[in-house]
């Protein structure tokens, strides 16, 4: 028997939950079509999202992935209004190219909550200006180390505990941000 797992969803629910972001009966916009936005699609829906709005470059191939959610593309994203979370789930400001935004920064001010999925740099241009608009703005890093420790529970067969994950985080954002 073949069984398949998906750290990413657990890494994206890890990081909900540590940031206290609650989906239950909410709505959400994802950015990008890719398999991190498969991951964070079903980890919505398994938790009670209300809607999820999907925008992708080509809504037509991403209907097609990710049917039964609503897909549009950039141009009508300008449009939307009414949701309230946008989570970056495409590459668009991921170093080297920190100065790009896959979306400009008066549409961020239609949402409460910015997920950015990147992690290197900690605050992207997308988090950056969402701090400036005083939303809650949190980055992927929490979701990587959680993935982690997910896929050595896997190979392993082991348990960790929550604490732990915090823990490494904790260190690692340390280490990033000062240098020690």
């Amino acid at each position: 028997m073949m069984i398949g797992y998906n750290t990413d969803y657990f890494g994206f629910k890890s990081m909900l939950e540590i940031y206290d972001i609650e989906i239950k009966n909410k709505g959400a916009v994802i950015l990008g079509g890719g398999g991190a936005s498969k991951a964070v699609a079903s980890c919505l829906i398994d938790n009670g999202i209300k809607e999820i709005v999907l925008v992708s470059r080509d809504k037509e191939s991403a209907s097609t992935k990710f049917r039964g959610i609503r897909c549009i593309d950039y141009f009508e994203l300008q449009k939307l209004s009414n949701l309230d979370y946008i989570i970056n789930c495409t590459p668009v400001g991921m170093y080297p190219n920190i100065d790009n935004s896959p979306v400009d920064k008066n549409i961020l001010q239609n949402y409460s909550v910015a997920v950015d999925l990147i992690y290197n740099p900690t605050k992207t241009l997308f988090l950056k200006w969402a701090e400036e608009l005083n939303l809650k703005a949190v980055n992927g890093l929490y979701m990587l180390i959680a993935q982690a420790i997910k896929a050595q529970e896997i190979w392993n067969g082991c348990s960790v505990d929550k604490k732990i994950i915090k823990d490494i985080y904790d260190i690692v954002f340390n280490i990033i941000n000062t240098g020690t």
